[in-house]
Order: C-alpha cells, then structure tokens, then sequence
C-alpha cells in the first residue's frame, strides 16, 4: 500500500506546565514543526503567572485544547490530559521537552498498528546541550520496567485505550507505574531504534532522589513480588549509594579547585 493511502492515527500530545513560558514555547514550535498530519495538542498549566497563559492562546495550525488552573502536583495535571485526549495515542512531551525530530512519527504512518512505540532518548542540559543518549531496550516489558525507567516517559508513545491514570498516591515514580501498568496492557511495542526525543534535565526526581528512592522501595514491596522487590531493591541500593558517593566526590573535586 502506498504510504499516502495510509490514514495517520491521532496523536494526542500532552504538554504540562507551571510557570516555564518560554520552556512552553520551545515545546510548542517543536512540536508544530512534526511532518505529521493528525495531532493534538493539550496544554494542562497550573495556573501560571508568568505570561504562560498568553502562549496558550496564541494561533496553531493544529488542533489545541488548553486548561489553565491550579493541581496538586504534575500527575494530577497529566491526569487532566488524559481526560482531554481525543486521539488513538498519547504522547507527554512536558515544557521543555521537544520531538527529536519531524519525523519521528512516521512508523505510525507505515501500516503497522502498534500498542506501544518507543525509542531512545537524547538527554539535553538547560544550555540546549546533548549530554547523552539513553538507549531504549529493543524488547520491553513491564517485567523490566520493574527494574526502573528504561525508556524515558517522554519517549514512549501509548494507545489511548490501555493507559490507566497516574496513581496520585505517588509523588515520584507514578510515571513508572503507570508504563509499567500500561505495558501489561499491551500487545505489540514496537522500537524506533532511534531517538523519539529531547529530554530536558533536571526534573523532580533528579532534584529529590533521597525522597525518590524511598518512594521506590516503597513501591517495590507494595506492588511486586517479594523476590523481585528485594533483587529491585538491591539494585537500587547500589545505584543511590554511586549517586551519593559521586555527589560527594564532585563537591571535593569542586572545594579543591578553589
């Protein structure tokens, strides 16, 4: 079949924001630059003061829905953009965060009809730098989702129908939760086997990881088996004790070079 025949699914992108106007612009100009006929955008702001408010309202050539008021935290937010998604996927792509590229819709557009597409994820400083690209696994599951985030939320595109909504009883991995909750869902996921975005560093989890890293433990007993909860946990003890001990060192490095 001819790729034009091909009628594009909707893609609902989700954006949150609080306070970050021209974060939120970045986003915006990324995301109409996609070479993708049927988008959503859904703009949830908390009740920015900064101006965020003028952006939403400024003229698209895509479909846009926008609510401006105040939550209770990010996944409250997110929630609300789920309830507005009218599309046969979701994609959060937060102020900040950007498509990798146009293109990167195109396998939507190729026949194929996956659950799930996911790709890896170019890691950006706020000086629009690449720091790194955090390669995506070629098979996932919500087995090794259980390990941590493999893929980045912002680079893992879900049909609508097997998306849960965030649990708000968490304030720091309820994204992978709800990956993991939804990959149980699923049937087909299919790799890009390359970037899908630009993820903008520095989110809640990275400032808090102590708070985070509780959570997560918290999460492991409460919704995993006890043998892979203590394997998780473990893990996840030598992983924080090279954050802090990495953290330490560079405040050393840094007093010394004074």
């Amino acid at each position: 079949m001819d790729p034009s025949e091909i009628v594009a699914p909707r893609v609902s992108i989700i954006t949150v924001v609080f306070n970050a106007r021209e974060l939120l612009r970045q986003t915006i100009n990324a995301i109409d630059d996609l070479d993708y006929p049927n988008l959503e955008h859904i703009i949830i702001d908390g009740g920015s003061t900064d101006g965020t408010v003028d952006i939403l309202c400024s003229n698209r050539m895509i479909s846009v829905r926008s609510v401006s008021e105040p939550d209770h935290g990010i996944y409250d937010a997110m929630n609300k953009g789920i309830q507005l998604a009218s599309g046969e996927y979701v994609w959060f792509l937060n102020a900040g965060d950007t498509p990798a590229a146009a293109d990167v819709l195109n396998k939507l557009r190729s026949g194929q009809s996956p659950d799930v597409l996911y790709g890896d994820t170019n890691l950006i400083d706020e000086g629009g730098h690449l720091v790194n690209v955090a390669e995506a696994p070629q098979l996932l599951s919500s087995e090794k989702m259980a390990w941590g985030m493999r893929v980045s939320h912002q680079s893992i595109i879900l049909r609508r129908s097997i998306v849960p909504f965030y649990d708000l009883r968490y304030s720091f991995i309820a994204d992978q939760k709800w990956v993991i909750d939804s990959l149980k869902r699923a049937d087909v996921c299919l790799y890009t086997d390359s970037p899908l975005s630009n993820y903008l560093l520095g989110g809640l989890s990275q400032r808090e990881y102590g708070r985070f890293w509780l959570e997560k433990v918290s999460y492991s007993f409460n919704e995993l088996s006890l043998i892979l909860a203590c394997s998780v946990t473990i893990k996840d003890v030598f992983s924080a004790t090279r954050f802090y001990l990495g953290s330490y060192f560079r405040k050393i490095k840094s007093s010394l070079s004074w």
